[in-house]
């Protein structure tokens, strides 16, 4: 994959923070959102793998939630950002409840919340280390991108997939049993901590790199930042020298 830059086209998408109004206006719509959320998330665990056509207007009332809470995270100044997640969650129950509608569990808010925080962490990190970053829509494209983040020095940029250390071991399994990695690849990104594959065909194809979010490698996450955002930006550095 020496020649990436070249072959393969940045993901060119919408930001999220751009496509919606102001901190007020988001909490609005998360609010609003939360309702059809609980009811997608309570049918995708209910029927868990399946992804028939009739779902996928429950699969998308769960992407815009997501979205529009990444959105709302990344509108938030350095104060409002401390203690939000425990916030959101009262203010989330206390809305569902005014309108009759059940709220996510605790271990079905955890999860997504974690997931998304890891996101905004990731985002926020690498622009504190100088990076250029761009949230990606999960409406736009299916191609497993959650930002493109640009290293200003070199214009060079990166698709990044944002996973936690069991997704990203099972990911890397994945591409080895479909062939799109070798075994020796596998293993070398297992100890490095990240993965470049393609997604999509011919003029399409987009290479995205798999980031393994291991606070072991990048530190802890409090308040939806990183404690050593450090760490980020050598793991950042890595990659980009990887071309």
């Amino acid at each position: 994959m020496k020649h990436i830059w070249r072959r393969f086209r940045p993901v060119k998408q919408k930001s999220v923070t751009t496509a919606v109004g102001d901190t007020t206006d988001l909490l609005k719509q998360l609010f609003e959102r939360t309702p059809g959320a609980v009811r997608a998330q309570r049918s995708m665990d209910n029927h868990p793998g399946t992804y028939h056509t009739n779902n996928k207007a429950k699969l998308y009332e769960l992407i815009d939630f997501n979205d529009t809470f990444v959105a709302l995270a990344l509108s938030l100044s350095r104060e409002q950002r401390t203690g939000f997640i425990e916030r959101l969650k009262q203010q989330m129950t206390d809305y569902c409840a005014s309108v009759g509608s059940p709220m996510f569990s605790d271990e079905q808010f955890d999860a997504i919340t974690r997931g998304l925080t890891r996101e905004v962490a990731v985002y926020l990190g690498a622009k504190q280390q100088g990076y250029e970053v761009r949230m990606t829509s999960r409406t736009q494209d299916a191609l497993g991108v959650d930002m493109v983040i640009t290293d200003p020095a070199t214009g060079k940029s990166i698709n990044v997939d944002c996973k936690t250390s069991s997704a990203y071991h099972f990911r890397l399994k994945d591409l080895v049993q479909q062939g799109r990695l070798q075994k020796t690849e596998a293993e070398r990104a297992e100890l490095d901590g990240y993965a470049h594959e393609v997604n999509g065909h011919g003029r399409e194809a987009v290479a995205v790199t798999i980031l393994r979010i291991d606070p072991n490698e990048v530190g802890d996450i409090t308040d939806i930042t990183f404690d050593e955002p450090r760490l980020l930006g050598q793991k950042l550095r890595a990659i980009f020298a990887s071309f």
